[in-house]
């Protein structure tokens, strides 16, 4: 009777020992990141290849400004290389531009033509040097200053200066008649503060 209590007693201790050896992990491992970040851009549903040039090693990819502890600008230039020449580049810029010095903030979309922060701008574009094709985020000819699309910043890191987000709009030709519908998703694009 003593040999059965005393295997009793001692089943869940090895058990227990059996789960804390378990080497599977708990999470997944975080995504690997190139220098550049993460950069996922679509033209019209094509995606487009994200090959930055190794001579500027992405310095100033993404600019931050803040007034008084308040973010209030943001930009960024994604330029594409290819075979040495500039294949396209993608820009974004959020700025609040008067002395308000209201915030951006985490998780809120943020739309060209009804931004919550007054008063503010968005200016979204793309420019295809291979193809001739220079779009932004508004009509050239009907309406000029009404904006379109949004942008959402979902994670800024400033111990490692790392930012994502996303950003689309309907990108209108400067010269000429075509619109083009374009999307941005990043992460982990570094940043420099001014």
């Amino acid at each position: 009777m003593k040999k059965l209590l005393l295997i009793l007693l001692c089943l869940p201790l090895l058990f227990s020992s059996c789960q804390e050896d378990d080497p599977t992990p708990s999470a997944a491992p975080p995504s690997s990141s190139s220098l550049c970040g993460n950069v996922t851009i679509t033209v019209d549903g094509v995606g487009l290849t994200f090959s930055p040039s190794t001579i500027t090693n992405c310095d100033g990819i993404a600019v931050i400004s803040n007034n008084n502890g308040n973010l209030n600008q943001v930009g960024f230039t994604f330029t594409s290389w290819s075979g040495g020449m500039i294949e396209w580049i993608c820009t974004a810029i959020i700025q609040e531009y008067n002395t308000a010095n209201l915030p951006i903030n985490l998780n809120q979309t943020y739309f060209g033509n009804t931004v919550p922060l007054s008063p503010t701008i968005l200016n979204l574009g793309f420019n295809n040097l291979e193809a001739n094709g220079t779009y932004s985020n508004n009509h050239p000819t009907t309406n000029a200053s009404v904006k379109n699309g949004s942008i959402i910043f979902t994670n800024i890191d400033y111990s490692n200066n790392l930012i994502d987000g996303s950003f689309s709009f309907t990108g209108y030709q400067t010269i000429g008649a075509s619109a083009k519908q374009i999307n941005c998703t990043f992460s982990d694009v570094p940043f420099t503060i001014q």
